[in-house]
């Protein structure tokens, strides 16, 4: 209101200067010269009124772009996600096991495996073709790794004891878990091998949508605790360039088929 009010009042300074310029118009006027006043006045509150208008129209628009922006970014995962899974579920069963046999003797020869002490890896969903673990679990026991499995609790990913040939569960979203989940210290653990439908050159990588790993990467960052993280994947799955939300947590490196690609400095 005050702004208003000093908007006005400079309208009423320029009704001052032209009686100041124009002294005898006030006495011969008359009714005229007040009407010019009126206009300057009048043209005071419209031009107050035309700009508030239009700092609400770009607010709105502002507000609408990064709606769109965040819509976007949805639209266009869910979209890559639908290609990725028919990309994978192509690949014949043969052609899998064979990629994820040459993945898994990989990743056991990376100096960061060899070193760790607990490993964290997903046990496989085959409805989805993802890359098998059943060989790093044979490789990675005969190296007497610590093996640790995700299990979702309470809408977190924690860390659960596995050893080969413990009795497993279809847990909610169809990913395998101990039957019996023995949740542990997760402050020693060395490496994480993550599953992804795509990743990109700089790392980032889309998984189903849920953003489990995201936020679980996040918390061990939160306190303290940096695992090599690696994300497995057939050569096919790479892309030009994820969609990347602000809240999305890059890889240090993947493995395909054919060998790592690192994104971070060994």
């Amino acid at each position: 209101m005050f702004w208003i009010m000093g908007r006005i009042s400079l309208a009423d300074k320029s009704s001052a200067l032209f009686i100041a310029v124009f002294p005898s118009m006030g006495k011969h006027a008359g009714k005229e010269f007040y009407f010019i006043i009126l206009c300057f006045r009048m043209y005071g509150i419209c031009s107050i009124l035309l700009e508030k208008k239009n700092e609400h129209r770009w607010t709105v628009m502002s507000e609408r772009r990064s709606g769109y922006r965040k819509e976007g970014i949805a639209v266009e995962k869910a979209e890559l996600r639908t290609v990725m899974i028919a990309r994978r579920c192509s690949l014949p069963e043969y052609v899998r096991i064979a990629m994820s046999e040459a993945i898994a003797a990989i990743v056991t020869a990376l100096p960061e495996v060899i070193r760790a002490r607990a490993i964290q890896l997903y046990l496989p969903m085959a409805a989805h073709a993802e890359v098998s673990t059943t060989p790093l679990v044979d490789a990675l026991s005969a190296m007497d790794k610590q093996l640790l499995v995700p299990v979702v609790q309470q809408d977190h990913l924690v860390s659960a004891l596995y050893r080969k040939g413990d009795i497993l569960k279809i847990a909610e979203f169809g990913q395998p878990e101990p039957d019996v989940a023995v949740v542990i210290d997760e402050s020693h653990l060395d490496v994480v091998l993550i599953p992804l439908l795509a990743f990109d050159r700089k790392g980032y990588r889309i998984g189903y949508g849920k953003g489990f790993y995201d936020r679980f990467l996040l918390r061990l960052s939160a306190e303290g605790i940096h695992p090599f993280r690696i994300g497995l994947a057939y050569s096919m799955q790479m892309v030009d360039e994820v969609p990347a939300d602000p809240w999305d947590e890059p890889l240090d490196g993947v493995v395909h088929e054919h060998g790592i690609i690192r994104f971070t400095k060994f």
